[in-house]
């Protein structure tokens, strides 16, 4: 069972991803593989004892093997970043596409629509894990992806997350 409280971030993300994962098979069987693979790896050592290895701890260096899992749930919060709207206060005036913004303004960044855009991610509203393998992630901007906000005020617990 998954357990989630409505207003948390981590677990909004968790309920997208695996409905997301529920509305494509072919990922989630690739990605049932690449787990598989991962715990018929622990858990083919043999214990001392003769018995199989099958309570292995799950270690964080043993979850960093998860390349494919890693993409999906790069593209999950791409397609449902857990908070879509940020906020930020003009600290000083600035123009903007010749448009003159006061300090104090408060700009708004849509993560949602940022994360959408076709000249950034080909085919936008497609779930597609594959897009965030190193060979097809290079050459974006480090801000065209943002799902925990970017900069000297990005969110606290992304490396938890």
């Amino acid at each position: 069972h998954v357990y989630v409280r409505r207003d948390d971030t981590t677990a909004m993300a968790m309920s997208w991803i695996i409905y997301l994962l529920g509305h494509n098979m072919e990922v989630q069987d690739r990605l049932a593989l690449e787990v598989d693979s991962l715990f018929d790896d622990l858990n083919s050592e043999i214990k001392a004892d003769g018995s199989n290895g099958s309570t292995t701890e799950i270690t964080l260096d043993a979850i960093k093997q998860l390349k494919y899992l890693d993409c999906v749930v790069k593209e999950g919060l791409r397609l449902c970043p857990s908070v879509p709207l940020i906020g930020r206060s003009a600290t000083e005036d600035m123009t903007i596409s010749g448009h003159t913004v006061p300090a104090g303004t408060v700009i708004y960044c849509f993560i949602y629509q940022l994360h959408r855009d076709p000249e950034i991610f080909p085919d936008p509203e497609v779930f597609n894990p594959d897009r965030f393998l190193p060979e097809n992630s290079g050459g974006c901007h480090p801000f065209a992806y943002v799902p925990f906000s970017a900069g000297p005020r990005n969110c606290i617990g992304q490396k938890f997350a």
